[in-house]
């Protein structure tokens, strides 16, 4: 999904955590700035679709849970949301964020392919 900055607005992260909930858009939060979700297409959802099926089943009666792009991961003081993500710490089912992710998948497209594979890629592997 392409990411599109939002007007400079410095957030700390529990302003962030705050206000999300009731955003009508789904932002992702990275160095206190909030980047707009853009909708994905027809191949980056078949993408994530498969990815997705293919974990769950994999993972079918362990503890490991597989999510697709609604629950956001920390890293850091950072929130963002994979396209695909595998979490084996049994979150609870008022949990919208997952802090110890296993597996994190993101489909690359022209738009996030920057993105992905320089700063959210830099976050995770600090966060590590």
């Amino acid at each position: 999904m392409a990411l599109q900055k939002l007007e400079r607005i410095d957030l700390t992260e529990e302003e962030y955590l705050a206000s999300e909930t009731a955003s009508a858009v789904k932002r992702e939060f990275i160095d206190g700035q909030l980047y707009a979700m853009a909708g994905a297409g027809y191949n980056h959802n078949c993408l994530a679709a498969n990815i997705l099926r293919k974990f769950g089943n994999h993972l079918e009666g362990t503890p490991c849970t597989t999510f697709m792009a609604d629950i956001k991961v920390k890293l850091g003081k950072d929130y963002v949301y994979p396209d695909v993500l595998v979490d084996c710490s049994q979150m609870s089912g008022d949990d919208y964020f997952s802090t110890a992710p296993k597996i994190i998948v993101e489909v690359l497209s022209r738009s996030t392919r920057k993105t992905d594979t320089t700063t959210k890629l830099m976050h995770t592997c600090l966060s590590n």
